[in-house]
């Protein structure tokens, strides 16, 4: 059954089952997500289930709307208020998270898995420097850092980024220059031509007609 409250008592798996979920970084059985729309109960996710073992890579497929980013967001933990699972269960290295808290999940979110979302620009602040939030993740995980420790690694991670903006810059460059040379070349090349076809209009009409 989904969450009611949050808590929930953890299932009863015989040994040949607990032995199976162990070997599965992931497992997701029969899980149903619902949304509380306008209009009334959407679902957004039906009766999934699938299970990934360590090195394996899972592809999912589907046309937009059909479910797949609430279908991640669930394991995650990332739903909005109005979205709730509604059945089924969600396993991480044999444990059961389907009723995890928010506390609890801040502990397995950035060392257990994490999510890479499709827009940048929803996910990053444009208020605050790039290095500081990509760092964020690595201290909320290593409370025990010093100032020192946070500042080198802030620094680190926006130094990498600014070296590598500007070899792209520098690329850019070449590439525009390289363009305007061929631009220039070729207007060059078609202005003779049209010279030379005046001139030889020209040599024509000069002369004499037999």
């Amino acid at each position: 059954m989904g969450c009611d409250g949050g808590t929930r008592s953890a299932p009863i798996f015989t040994r040949a089952e607990k032995g199976l979920k162990m070997e599965h970084l992931l497992e997701v059985k029969n899980l149903s997500v619902t949304i509380d729309g306008l209009s009334g109960e959407v679902q957004a996710v039906r009766d999934v289930s699938f299970s990934l073992k360590k090195g394996e890579v899972l592809a999912i497929v589907g046309e937009s709307g059909c479910g797949k980013s609430v279908l991640c967001k669930s394991i995650m933990k990332l739903l909005p208020p109005s979205a709730k699972i509604k059945e089924g269960s969600i396993c991480v290295n044999g444990q059961d998270i389907t009723c995890y808290r928010e506390k609890e999940m801040q502990k397995l979110r950035g060392k257990v898995f994490s999510m890479i979302f499709q827009d940048p620009m929803t996910s990053l602040n444009p208020t605050i420097k790039i290095g500081k939030q990509i760092a964020e993740a690595v201290i909320i995980h290593n409370k025990n850092y010093t100032k020192e420790q946070v500042d080198m690694i802030q620094n680190g991670i926006h130094n990498r980024i600014a070296e590598n903006y500007e070899k792209r810059q520098a690329v850019h460059r070449r590439r525009v220059i390289a363009e305007k040379m061929i631009t220039e070349l070729t207007d060059r090349m078609e202005k003779q031509r049209e010279q030379k076809m005046i001139e030889n209009r020209e040599r024509e009409t000069r002369q004499p007609k037999r």
